[in-house]
């Protein structure tokens, strides 16, 4: 039946829209603007849920103590805040223009608030194991001109580490 084969008709699509992509998209110059333009709606959607989450009457209610936004579940709006996070910091990291690193940092934690409000556990330890990823690939690979970033990076790594043994033991 088409329930079955769902999952493979959207990795097909999945990989049709891949190639897709890299073929239109070239330049690392056409990528940032991509990604900034992909936080436009996620600022909408956030800017929306924090509506719902300070009980602003609007065009879609809320039912309960979890914001849901325009999704109208709980749980995509906290994946889609994760995601977009992600390129949040991608941007604050990698974008050449000032005021819009500056924004994407601002957008970074906006899009982490809204996570929270989300109260999605789900999305919340996707956001804490990419945070220990870029963490441990931070603290092995980054070159000999970032010395003093490795060390942050492990010695954090090392406390939440120990913190995490300590606390669960």
């Amino acid at each position: 039946s088409y329930e079955r084969m769902e999952g493979v008709v959207a990795w097909l699509f999945f990989g049709i829209f891949y190639f897709l992509i890299i073929t239109v998209f070239r330049k690392r110059d056409e990528w940032l603007w991509l990604f900034r333009i992909a936080l436009i709606p996620a600022l909408i959607v956030a800017i929306y849920g924090f509506g719902q989450a300070m009980g602003l009457d609007l065009a879609y209610g809320r039912e309960q103590a979890r914001i849901e936004a325009t999704l109208g579940n709980a749980a995509y709006v906290g994946a889609y805040m994760a995601i977009h996070i992600g390129i949040a910091l991608y941007l604050v990291r990698r974008d050449s223009v000032k005021w819009a690193k500056w924004f994407a940092g601002l957008l970074s934690v906006l899009f982490f608030v809204a996570l929270v409000l989300t109260e999605t556990r789900g999305a919340a330890v996707g956001i804490v194991f990419g945070i220990g990823v870029a963490l441990i690939i931070i603290s092995l690979f980054a070159g000999s001109r970032y010395n003093r970033l490795r060390i942050i990076a492990s010695g954090i790594l090392l406390s939440v580490i120990l913190g995490g043994i300590l606390v669960w033991t």
